[in-house]
């Protein structure tokens, strides 16, 4: 797994350190910093066949599948609510000429 130091803090131990070396003890002993890798995905338009014989649409989030409960293209947020992936992935047919 994959640990982040916040990187002033570390560089103003250095500067106050200049006598010494610095090992990796003493960055070791720092505050890990709060960081997540980025996610890209799209809104996916999606439909299913219900018990009533009525097609519902939707749209979803590429990455977790999160279902929204409209299909309105006007109302897409540009992060899923859900995952929290960024939502500026091109889809497959966004390069098609309409």
């Amino acid at each position: 797994m994959k640990r982040y130091v916040e990187v002033y803090p570390l560089m103003e131990f250095a500067n106050n350190m200049k006598d010494k070396s610095i090992d990796a003890n003493d960055i070791a002993r720092f505050p890990w910093a709060d960081v997540r890798e980025n996610v890209h995905a799209h809104w996916e338009d999606w439909s299913y066949l219900g018990f009533d014989a009525y097609r519902y649409w939707f749209r979803r989030c590429s990455n977790c599948f999160w279902e929204r409960e409209d299909d309105n293209e006007e109302k897409d947020t540009p992060f899923c609510p859900n995952c929290g992936a960024i939502m500026d992935e091109r889809r497959e047919n966004d390069d098609e000429v309409h």
